[in-house]
């Protein structure tokens, strides 16, 4: 059966998504061929059918894995012990959506973070070298709002991410309609913060639990008074919301609500797991630690 090889940093979906357009066939039709008539889904940001893609297209299930889908970053909230059994799990097709959580990875209706994003840029380049566009694994990323490579703001679709792949949801950037994000951030902040979502899908980014010990030490060189009790305020919160706006964090969906020892930035250091968006929240205190008097 022929089958695209994959482009690089592109996202397994997209992947899905070109091999319909190449076959001429529908989602529907293309998932049964994969999977021998089974009726699980084609999932757009979702690792599914990970075994059957590469076989076709000559890679190592773990390299797919690991080089065309989310995994890397969502690795990021994990023990490594729970990412080889997700990791088996996705191999052997018996993992479910909320093993990863994917919903508390990629909040719906929040416009920053769950809608196919891309760079116009990489898509005139695409089309130039490669005939056609794909979509970026790396613009997908919660936090990553342009263009790793040209700088540019992403323009923001409305197909939501975890929509699967159907006939409504079945187009590469070239055949959909996105508006340039507009944040409220400067350019070299929302450079700062892609570049170290992009450090998340390689070894440079430590396991969350692996990196909190650092993150304690560095708050405390600081002065911050994390573990204090009481409703006292939290200069670690004042600092951190100064460091990257009220509103911007409102549009990442994590804003700090209040000025206090309860901050969900103060309550992390405490070793309180979030319900929502780990991955993001280690990411922004990274940044806030590397750049206080005694980074890290």
């Amino acid at each position: 059966m022929y089958f695209p090889e994959p482009y690089p940093d592109e996202l397994l979906g997209s992947l899905f998504i070109r091999a319909s357009h190449h076959l001429g066939l529908a989602p529907w039709a293309l998932r049964t061929s994969l999977s021998n008539g089974s009726n699980r889904m084609l999932s757009f940001i979702y690792p599914t059918l990970v075994n059957e893609a590469a076989r076709l297209t000559g890679m190592s299930p773990h390299e797919l894995l690991w080089r065309h889908t989310v995994l890397p970053y969502l690795s990021t909230a994990l023990d490594p012990s729970c990412r080889d059994i997700i990791e088996t799990q996705l191999l052997n097709s018996t993992a479910h959506r909320s093993s990863l959580r994917l919903i508390s990875t990629f909040p719906p209706r929040i416009r920053a973070l769950s809608f196919r994003r891309f760079c116009e840029t990489c898509q005139r380049h695409d089309i130039n070298v490669r005939g056609e566009s794909y979509w970026h694994r790396a613009h997908m990323l919660p936090g990553v709002l342009v263009c790793p490579i040209h700088g540019s703001p992403l323009h923001v679709s409305q197909v939501p991410l975890l929509a699967n792949i159907t006939r409504s949801h079945n187009s590469l950037p070239q055949e959909v309609h996105g508006e340039r994000g507009r944040w409220s951030a400067d350019e070299a902040l929302l450079r700062d913060l892609a570049s170290e979502v992009l450090a998340a899908l390689t070894p440079e980014m430590d396991f969350w639990n692996d990196s909190l010990p650092s993150y304690r030490d560095t708050a405390t060189r600081c002065g911050y008074n994390y573990s204090a009790r009481g409703k006292l305020r939290s200069q670690l919160a004042i600092d951190f919301e100064h460091r990257f706006g009220h509103r911007f964090l409102e549009e990442l969906g994590l804003p700090v609500r209040t000025l206090s020892s309860s901050a969900w930035p103060v309550e992390l250091l405490r070793g309180r797991r979030p319900a929502t968006q780990l991955q993001l929240r280690h990411i922004l205190l990274r940044i806030f630690l590397r750049r206080t008097p005694h980074g890290l």
